[in-house]
């Protein structure tokens, strides 16, 4: 089936993921409507990924190869220069799609005023094969409502559907970004337009210890750019979470004498976190003793205990 200007763009960024791609892929072929591409975007894997998407003959799949790694904002925005479709969904290449997915978001794009600029599901994760139900937006979703609530509502691309139109607008992702990819697209689109929360689960997302989110360098790479670039405008509560992100990332990789510097940052921010002052305090007593006594309440995509090196 050739599908030529199609409704909707599902782009898929991949790196070594031939376990799960087919996984991702079928989510997309079984859905509800067929006015569809699907445009995945190899960012220089290294396995087996492309011998998986080989398999498909379906011309609604296109695969695009980057020669090497060159990170997941890049990758996307491969995909977005590719795509033809009204409408572009983000799936990322360890998530699915539930069935109803595409046709419920091209339903409300198709209602909804000029002032928003798409949609974002409700989602449940599965970590250690538990399917875990997470809080979603219902109705609105301003730039103001994101600031406050951070991840507490939202998480992930694979949740969203946007206008392709609005990147004339909103622009590209930002390639400087390496991790919080996500939250920072989010706060670009939310600058200009609303987002429409459609609360019903239509996204699996599946938490694997080899994810961008669960590398401990470009966490604390990542936080230090977000808090650059968005920090101004966080609440000092959500601010200081940010740092703490941070901090706890720079003491998984030794840095000790930086991750106390940021954690008294976390207590300049918002001076009422308890586990601030705990940190900061056992920080001091170097790495062997941290590792030993810290605790982790707030980080909900990564645990330093089952950290992976890969991207």
């Amino acid at each position: 089936m050739n599908n030529k200007n199609p409704r909707i763009s599902v782009v898929i960024p991949t790196y070594n993921r031939r376990d799960v791609i087919s996984r991702a892929i079928d989510s997309v072929l079984e859905q509800t409507i067929n006015d569809f591409e699907i445009v995945i975007v190899d960012d220089g894997s290294i396995d087996e990924t492309s011998e998986v998407v080989d398999l498909y003959n379906d011309d609604r799949i296109r695969y695009i190869q980057h020669e090497e790694n060159k990170g997941q904002n890049i990758a996307r925005n491969t995909g977005l220069r590719a795509a033809e479709g009204t409408y572009i969904s983000y799936l990322d290449s360890d998530d699915v799609l539930l069935p109803p997915h595409l046709e419920n978001a091209v339903h409300n794009m198709e209602e909804l005023p000029d002032d928003y600029a798409g949609v974002v599901t409700g989602y449940e994760d599965v970590v250690d094969g538990k399917v875990i139900p997470q809080p979603g937006y219902d109705g609105k979703i301003t730039y103001e409502n994101l600031i406050r609530d951070m991840y507490d509502k939202i998480g992930g691309l694979s949740l969203l559907t946007f206008r392709t139109d609005i990147l004339g607008k909103v622009g590209f992702h930002d390639e400087d970004i390496v991790n919080s990819t996500d939250l920072d697209f989010y706060l670009q689109i939310l600058e200009e337009y609303n987002l429409f929360g459609a609360d019903e689960i239509l996204c699996r997302r599946f938490k694997q210890t080899d994810s961008v989110s669960m590398d401990a360098e470009l966490v604390a790479r990542g936080e230090k750019t977000i808090i650059s670039k968005h920090g101004d405008k966080l609440t000092p509560e959500n601010r200081a979470k940010r740092r703490y992100n941070r901090g706890i990332a720079l003491a998984e990789l030794g840095e000790m004498q930086e991750a106390s510097r940021v954690f008294r940052g976390c207590i300049r921010d918002y001076p009422y976190g308890v586990l601030y002052y705990y940190h900061y305090a056992i920080s001091l007593l170097g790495g062997r003793a941290f590792h030993l006594l810290a605790i982790y309440p707030y980080i909900r995509d990564w645990h330093p205990e089952s950290l992976s090196k890969n991207n």
